[in-house]
């Protein structure tokens, strides 16, 4: 196992020392106490008395997933008596899981304000595998605190569960008891023998195989089996995190409209939370009885502009290729749909504690395997090879000067050897030879060093893709950018992104992730509204790509006011635009170029939009890199890990499939009224992890504008 230091020297913290004491972490992993409950467990520490007045709680309940999963922990005095002054306390958080001994060490300043009994924070920590154990690391005033640190089981199913093509489902219901209720909950249910329809059928979705038929179980059985599946969560709305990173696991969410208007108006962080991740690209399904007739209420309640309504597929079954076996006796169930941002929004008729195995595969198959498989969604993984990954390198940079190295080591072969043989022997000198042949050697590989490094610089080049939907009337924005780095040189400090801001590194065909954890652990930290990339991500003359989502509210616009002289355009955005095409609410199109920031220029009118569509298409193809690097690349990702066979019946990520490439076609079809698509030069939606010259890139704004 690789150690890591207890934090980075530029930290604004104090440094940390780290001394190890394995017998004491042997004493406090026997004494530890572990609460199996839902998808995680609950640790509490020390599990003895302890002798150092602190106890601290470690929860790493939720779903498992590709994303970020949320660690709940606590530490507080164990005397009852409030502290006289602030104490702060710097936990780290080591994972380690089936496929990867060593994902990352995580760590975050936990504070205990002066007066208070305990202090409490929630540690966003990346995920791609079932975890088996985690190593915790407890530091206040740079000492270690014992107590409270080690290595502790944390597992709690097989990691043969573990999948990007299975949908990782929320239900929130307010009947759902809390976390550390559940035991007696199910006991309740047991002695009243009560029924399903007090609470979801959970484990009907998120264990529903492929032809798989699961009937219909009682509610304490359903509770039973979610503590053990790790691809669903109940909870209820009290218990839903306050940062949208938290749901970037999740593939759905399940509600009743009554329990969502009732987490909207007592919960207003935990719903802004959940709508910056639909909005970012999740899928939301509300379901009520009577949805017909709530349509306005739920429009204004989830800021929907229009609903399509439908019906579910009658198909029932779902299967790899998205196909079905039609079911023609399945009755009609009414449906009605609506896009939010990146986001879908699904409203269906009908009671969610109710819906059975049935009616979960007819709303998978509505859906398509794009929406509701991570593996899609994302077109990425982070347990398979990314196929395309060559497809996004920085064109002319990383690649070993062969050409170069060929005629520099023949033109050092001939003048070193025979023409500096001939010229020493003719001047009776060769004894030379000794201080002429290192010293040619040692000219030459200097020179190809030299080249190699001005070639590629000492900076540090970032290529990004990025697709940004702008709702101007409600003000808001979802972003997605795949981006690539090369830097000659890597940041001291790394790269940093905001707190808000999901970051997911993209591993190479030929990466091999048992030896870089070894070899480069990485290291996150968060302090300060940011989140901080340290070390293992970004590596000096290596390419590094990340995709990179955003969901927030924005005052960027596009102004479109109509003159005498046609339509003004003032540009808002904060970058130049490169070419605009706009359809107004007659279907007249416009269309400009070059606009700067804050330029105020008339658009033209044009009779279509389909050459200036066409240019957009040509812009985005070209940014690719369709020839890919020419070296043959070795395949360690395979679909085998240790015996563990992974979703061999989906295809291989592909980038095509992706929330931000399927955005991208869309806008090569003519736009609907009131809506605009706009190149720019650059991305002000999307952050990068450092500064930088952009290069090769392209980004793409749709804008609603009425």
């Amino acid at each position: 196992m690789v150690a890591l230091d207890a934090g980075p020297a530029d930290s604004p913290r104090s440094a940390f020392a780290r001394p190890w004491s394995l017998v004491v972490w042997l004493l406090i992993a026997a004494s530890v106490t572990n609460v199996g409950a839902e998808t995680g467990t609950l640790l509490r520490l020390p599990g003895m008395t302890p002798t150092n007045g602190l106890t601290m709680e470690l929860d790493t309940r939720w779903v498992t997933g590709s994303g970020y999963h949320p660690v709940r922990v606590k530490i507080a005095i164990a005397n009852g008596q409030p502290t006289i002054a602030q104490r702060t306390f710097r936990v780290e958080l080591r994972m380690h899981g089936s496929l990867h001994p060593e994902y990352a060490a995580v760590s975050q300043f936990v504070d205990i304000d002066e007066g208070q009994l305990a202090g409490e924070a929630t540690i966003l920590v990346p995920q791609s595998d079932v975890w088996g154990n985690v190593e915790v690391n407890v530091y206040e005033d740079g000492f270690e605190l014992d107590e409270l640190s080690g290595t502790l089981t944390i597992q709690v199913a097989s990691p043969n569960e573990i999948s990007e093509t299975r949908p990782a489902v929320l239900f929130i219901d307010s009947d759902a008891p809390l976390l550390n209720d559940r035991p007696q909950r199910i006991l309740d249910y047991d002695s009243r023998t009560r029924a399903s329809g007090d609470i979801p059928h959970v484990t009907a979705l998120s264990r529903l195989r492929f032809g798989e038929q699961i009937g219909a179980i009682s509610a304490a059985n359903t509770l039973r089996n979610v503590t053990v599946d790790k691809r669903g969560v109940l909870l209820p709305g009290d218990a839903l995190p306050d940062q949208w990173l938290a749901y970037t696991g999740l593939d759905m969410v399940l509600v009743n409209l009554d329990d969502l208007r009732d987490l909207k108006d007592r919960l207003p962080a935990k719903w802004d939370a959940l709508r910056r991740w639909v909005r970012a690209g999740g899928n939301l399904v509300i379901t009520a009885e009577d949805m017909a007739s709530r349509q306005t209420e739920l429009k204004r309640l989830v800021g929907a502009r229009q609903l399509e309504s439908g019906t579910l597929n009658r198909n029932i079954r779902v299967t790899p290729n998205n196909q079905s076996v039609p079911q023609t006796t399945q009755p009609s169930i009414a449906i009605w749909q609506a896009e939010l941002g990146l986001g879908r929004l699904y409203a269906i008729e009908g009671k969610l504690e109710d819906f059975q195995w049935r009616e979960y595969a007819r709303l998978l198959n509505t859906m398509g395997t794009e929406r509701w498989t991570w593996l899609q969604r994302h077109g990425i993984s982070t347990m398979r090879d990314n196929g395309d990954y060559e497809r996004f390198q920085i064109p002319g940079v990383g690649d070993p000067p062969l050409l170069t190295f060929l005629a520099s080591i023949t033109l050092f072969v001939i003048l070193i050897g025979p023409v500096n043989y001939m010229f020493l022997k003719r001047a009776r000198r060769l004894y030379l030879l000794l201080v002429t042949v290192p010293t040619g050697a040692a000219a030459v590989t200097g020179s190809i060093f030299l080249l190699a490094l001005l070639s590629d610089g000492l900076g540090v080049r970032i290529m990004s893709r990025s697709f940004t939907d702008l709702d101007q009337v409600a003000g808001e924005y979802s972003n997605w950018s795949r981006q690539t780095y090369y830097a000659g040189v890597r940041p001291s400090r790394g790269l940093q992104f905001s707190d808000d801001t999901s970051v997911l590194p993209i591993a190479a065909p030929d990466e091999d992730p048992i030896t870089r954890t070894r070899r480069n652990p990485r290291h996150l930290h968060w302090e300060g509204g940011q989140q901080l990339l340290q070390r293992g991500f970004l590596h000096s003359r290596q390419m590094a790509q990340f995709l990179v989502q955003r969901s927030a509210a924005t005052k960027s616009q596009l102004e479109l006011v109509a003159t005498n002289e046609g339509l003004a355009a003032t540009n808002r955005l904060g970058a130049e635009i490169e070419l605009v095409v706009y359809r107004d609410s007659d279907g007249t199109y416009y269309y400009g170029e070059h606009l700067g920031d804050g330029d105020v220029v008339t658009l033209k009118k044009t009779e279509s939009s389909t050459v200036f569509v066409a240019r957009i298409g040509d812009m985005a193809s070209r940014q690719l890199n369709q020839q890919g690097n020419s070296r043959q690349l070795r395949n360690y990702r395979r679909q085998y890990w240790y015996y563990i066979e992974l979703d061999r019946e989906f295809a291989a990520p592909t980038s095509e499939t992706s929330c931000l490439e399927r955005e991208v076609k869309a806008c090569l079809a003519t736009p609907s009224p009131g809506t605009y698509y706009a190149v720019l030069a650059s991305d002000p939606f999307s952050e990068q992890g450092c500064n930088g010259s952009s290069v090769h890139s392209f980004h793409l704004v749709r804008g609603r504008a009425k």
